[in-house]
């Protein structure tokens, strides 16, 4: 019986030491506490979180600073309007592991574009992702936690003909040989 006891105690050690070291070895979101110094932001304007890129806008030499870093460390996200006088558009502003792009067209507001291309890529299909969020309440706005998780790759162009590889817009979509395998819009308005 003793043997019977001590063989069924290892299975169980051995189940669990293989459930252990797959939690060991799971992947996380690079930076996923933003405590990494800041680097200039991928389009040279300001400063955003390492690993990550911030929806500051450059374009048609405009420049607006759209994420900053609060002295606690933590992300300001503040929605401007970006332009010349009254010519422009409110821009959102996001952090993502994706690249933002964005098109102006001065001459024909409705045909400016933009979105976020890209992410990481994971080596396994992950079981769960958990995140812990703290917002600081902003009468009559509402923040997004978006995730999308997708396989294949599509590759499309903007409006000024530059190449947008697993465009947001494209993944949706499922254009190409995309698969959307989860996604996730998580709505903050309190």
């Amino acid at each position: 019986m003793s043997k019977c006891l001590l063989r069924i105690l290892c299975c169980v050690l051995i189940i669990n030491g293989a459930a252990f070291f797959s939690y060991v070895s799971a992947q996380s979101v690079p930076n996923g506490d933003f405590s990494a110094e800041w680097e200039t932001g991928y389009n040279g304007v300001g400063k955003q979180p390492a690993f990550w890129k911030a929806s500051n806008v450059s374009q048609m030499g405009v420049k607006k600073e759209l994420v900053t870093r609060n002295s606690d460390g933590s992300v300001q996200l503040t929605n401007q309007f970006v332009g010349l006088f009254s010519i422009g558009s409110n821009a959102p502003a996001y952090i993502s592991l994706g690249t933002p792009w964005v098109y102006a067209n001065i001459s024909d507001i409705s045909k400016s574009d933009g979105g976020t291309t890209g992410g990481i890529e994971f080596t396994h299909r992950p079981d769960s992702i958990v995140g812990v969020f703290k917002r600081k309440v902003v009468a009559e706005e509402i923040g997004w936690i978006v995730l999308y998780l997708w396989k294949g790759t599509v590759v499309s162009q903007s409006p000024d003909g530059k190449e947008l590889i697993d465009n947001e817009k494209d993944v949706l979509a499922e254009n190409g040989s995309v698969t959307l395998i989860g996604k996730a819009e998580f709505k903050i308005n309190r």
